[in-house]
């Protein structure tokens, strides 16, 4: 695991310097820094194949999405250009289909998953009735989209710990869980900036954390058969 906590440390020296960045408005920095960020979470994923026992399709999957979310991360400099908005949106919706078929290939889905799912759709859409809905102008229809598929994937990953599952151990099932749920956060937060008129004028960055930590959780599950 000594490669696992390596590439964990510079993961954390690159979320600090992308925190740095994004306080600072460097721009051009950012062009680097983020996406560069997401490519050593990427190895981090890629790096369970060097331990024994490892299963390449999962780890794939998880390499895929992150490969969409890198994609992601290249078009989410300039939070004021819509179309750069939306063209990267639907790269990290293409990464949570992507977790979320995997979740699906490799896990039951008992009635608890559907009571979990139609909470949180619940619970998402009172969220943007209440905050963000008249922000969301034309992007009305593929932020819901990207919500309901968010609110697949979390009714999926949450569950995974007290299920119990014949292909994902425990360590994994709390990894993959905790993941999700904290860039799930980080998707929340950035909403809130984007379309909710009181949050724009101030500084984001949390949602830089909750990603790279989220994202990381996801990643270091490959190393753990």
């Amino acid at each position: 695991m000594a490669i696992q906590y390596c590439f964990l440390g510079i993961i954390f020296v690159f979320t600090l310097l992308f925190i740095y960045g994004r306080l600072k408005g460097a721009t051009t920095a950012l062009r680097v820094i983020q996406p560069v960020t997401t490519i050593f979470i990427l190895i981090l994923a890629a790096s369970g194949f060097a331990l024994p026992g490892h299963f390449v399709p999962f780890i794939l999957f998880i390499m895929l999405g992150l490969t969409f979310s890198l994609v992601g991360d290249c078009n989410l400099i300039d939070f004021d250009d819509n179309t750069l908005f939306l063209i990267s949106i639907g790269f990290y919706w293409a990464g949570l289909v992507t977790y979320s078929v995997m979740l699906s290939l490799w896990s039951d889905f008992p009635v608890v998953n559907l009571v979990l799912f139609l909470v949180l759709c619940l619970g998402s859409a009172l969220i943007i009735g209440l905050f963000l809905w008249k922000g969301l102008g034309k992007l009305k229809v593929p932020i819901i989209i990207y919500i309901l598929t968010w609110c697949y994937l979390l009714s999926r990953s949450l569950a995974l710990p007290f299920m119990g599952s014949d292909f994902f151990s425990s360590t994994q099932a709390w990894l993959i869980a905790a993941g999700t749920a904290i860039f799930f956060l980080g998707d929340v937060y950035l909403s809130f900036h984007q379309f909710n008129e009181r949050c724009k004028k101030k500084k984001r960055w949390l949602d830089i954390p909750l990603y790279c930590v989220g994202q990381s959780l996801i990643a270091l599950s490959t190393s753990f058969f």
